[in-house]
């Protein structure tokens, strides 16, 4: 699955947050996409405006939830004491 879709129409970038199954959250996967869409993104003299948005099969109220704190804390990026 795809964790970011990127859709550039009319020099805007939309960025989709598509894990609705997890609420988006911030997972190290979800992160290493947004980074790479990011670049891509910025590399584009296309583009003049980005936009972040949830997929449109996002049935709740869900934009993006919070890190994943489980898999930060195993790496030593977040303190979950």
């Amino acid at each position: 699955m795809t964790l970011v879709l990127v859709d550039v129409t009319d020099r805007v970038a939309t960025l989709t947050l598509n894990n609705p199954g997890e609420r988006n959250t911030l997972t190290k996967p979800m992160v290493t996409e947004i980074i790479a869409a990011m670049e891509s993104i910025e590399a584009d003299p296309g583009v003049g405006a980005v936009v972040v948005g949830r997929s449109a099969d996002d049935p709740g109220r869900t934009r993006c939830a919070e890190p994943d704190s489980r898999q930060w804390a195993a790496d030593g990026h977040m303190d979950v004491s």
